[in-house]
């Protein structure tokens, strides 16, 4: 019952943080750490394990989610450099491609 109760507690601060505002490093540790602690708690059964899984689980989920996000910002910084280069190949800069119109005659002879 009390590993039930100790689940439920930590299954609320996860949801109660959730609301906060986040850097997504942070938001990493959070349920790393929530999931570490959840772990530790089962695996060791004591406190001292719950509070080393919340530690190894929060540091681990601050740093994997940092990767993902450097690795997203580098792809879609890729993706934009892309389609700048291909836009300039094809003579159109910022997607602006350049058009010309004819300018209308006017009749410019003395009446």
């Amino acid at each position: 019952m009390k590993r039930f109760q100790l689940l439920a507690i930590m299954t609320g601060v996860a949801v109660f943080a959730a609301g906060c505002y986040t850097s997504p490093a942070q938001e990493g540790a959070m349920w790393g750490g929530a999931a570490g602690a959840i772990a530790g708690q089962l695996i060791g059964g004591d406190t001292e394990g719950t509070l080393i899984g919340a530690g190894v689980g929060a540091l681990g989920g601050a740093l994997i989610n940092d990767q993902y996000q450097r690795e997203k910002a580098n792809a879609r910084q890729q993706g934009y450099q892309e389609g700048y280069n291909q836009g300039a190949a094809q003579g159109s800069v910022r997607g602006y491609t350049s058009t010309t119109q004819q300018q209308p005659q006017y009749n410019t002879a003395p009446r």
